[in-house]
């Protein structure tokens, strides 16, 4: 499945992609946790990064061993051009030949409650079930050179 280019695209349209992809430097990642939470800040990446309660409270709280504190933010203008996607007036397209790329495109269109639009899709032979039960579109093609 191609979903690392199509974000690679979306990345391009954005005035500072860095502020979406979560890998900021000292940023805390915690696999297992008994508390998880999102400590929301109702601005932008920038504005709330400089705000120093922000970075105290983060750090408190991600030295306790049980708690996973991650940060949330607002997007900023140039994200609006994925509105139309999450309001589910424009289908997401996956580029998807095998059935488990397919099943993940499915479950990643689910998370997000997408439209979506699922392209060649030439496993899909193998999961018809999964296939049937969505209400969405499925566009199975090959390409021969």
């Amino acid at each position: 499945m191609e979903l690392n280019r199509e974000l690679e695209k979306l990345l391009k349209k954005v005035e500072k992609p860095a502020r979406y992809i979560g890998e900021e430097i000292n940023s805390i990642k915690k696999e297992h946790a008994d508390v998880r939470f999102g400590f929301a800040f109702p601005d932008t990446y920038e504005i709330g990064m400089s705000y120093l309660g922000l970075q105290l409270l983060y750090n408190i709280l991600n030295k306790e061993e049980n708690i996973a504190c991650e940060r949330v933010f607002s997007p900023a203008p140039d994200m609006e051009a994925l509105i139309p996607l999450l309001k589910r007036e424009i289908p997401a397209h996956f580029h998807a030949h095998r059935a488990d790329d397919i099943l993940t495109a499915i479950r990643i269109a689910h998370e997000f409650n997408l439209k979506y639009c699922i392209l060649h899709a030439t496993g899909a032979e193998k999961i018809t079930d999964c296939m049937a039960s969505k209400y969405n579109y499925v566009s199975v093609f090959t390409d021969f050179y």
